[in-house]
């Protein structure tokens, strides 16, 4: 029997979920799209799985437009406002100048405290700041509660619904319906299951991606395989590459500008990221080509 999500709900952060509301189509349904590219006279008829593994592999996304996820999504405003960069979708948030805000607000954990990134302007590094998280969690738990306290009192005092919220913080739960299809999905979750994306949509990011495994079993597994967990190199890359595995297999850690022209700052901490997950040859194992 085909897996119904309908209904089904994952729960994420400490108060935020996904619910999967409706989904169109199948993994039959995008093959029976792509066949209908098919002219009278073709030698061959690929099954489902290989037709599927082709397209993945080749970039013929079309076919996976023909079926659709929709979502009732529970986040904090400050997820929301990262998450609607993906301008490919379909939603309708929560409005605050209708209805009124629960108080309800996003508190992290203690170990989500963290310093800067070096590397990531926009992220956050390795490092827990334990002396600190204490006061950081401290301060959003507080500063949500006052606000919520000021809300409720503006509402009560007969301030419009629309004004009542300005003081609210970014940590404030929303609720959408989010509508996309397949292709555009795909090209989310690589995006937001990044380790470089921001933590809290990386966890929806995951949420998610559980049910298109499921809805989509045969889609998912050649997406894995060539998409999230494939390594690219680029053209400038790929003189390089034997060198690199030779440098590494010698123990050099790539630290200092590599190849020619050379590969420095991000671009190097990119390569040599690559070649970790390519792994190394055994000692005397095989060369590159043209090399003795």
């Amino acid at each position: 029997m085909p897996w119904d999500p309908k209904g089904g709900r994952i729960d994420v952060l400490d108060q935020g979920y996904i619910l999967v509301v409706d989904h169109w189509g199948t993994d039959a349904d995008v093959c029976a799209a792509a066949r209908v590219s098919y002219a009278e006279g073709c030698k061959q008829v690929k099954d489902d799985a290989a037709l599927i593994d082709y397209m993945m592999r080749h970039g013929h996304t079309s076919p996976f437009e023909q079926a659709f996820l929709k979502l009732e999504i529970k986040l904090p405003i400050v997820v929301e406002r990262e998450w609607a960069r993906t301008r490919t979708a379909s939603w309708n948030e929560m409005s605050g100048r209708y209805s009124v805000l629960p108080e309800e607000f996003y508190v992290p954990t203690l170990d989500r405290v963290r310093r800067q990134s070096t590397t990531n302007r926009q992220g956050s590094g390795e490092e827990v700041l334990t002396k600190y998280a204490g006061h950081c969690i401290d301060h959003a738990a507080s500063i949500g509660g006052w606000a919520f306290k000021f809300y409720n009192e503006d509402l009560a005092a007969g301030v419009a619904r629309e004004g009542a919220r300005f003081p609210l913080p970014l940590s404030t739960y929303t609720k959408k319906v989010w509508t996309l299809d397949l292709h555009n999905l795909l090209h989310f979750l690589k995006l937001r299951t990044s380790p470089e994306a921001m933590w809290e949509i990386r966890q929806y990011a995951e949420a998610i991606e559980e049910v298109v495994a499921e809805a989509w079993p045969l889609t998912y597994a050649s997406w894995r395989n060539h998409v999230k967990d494939a390594v690219t190199f680029s053209a400038d890359e790929l003189p390089v590459v034997w060198e690199a595995i030779e440098a590494f297999s010698a123990g050099a850690k790539l630290e200092d500008p590599f190849g020619c022209p050379p590969l420095t700052g991000s671009r190097l901490r990119e390569f040599a990221a690559k070649m970790k997950r390519v792994g190394l040859p055994p000692t005397g194992g095989p060369k590159g080509p043209g090399r003795t």
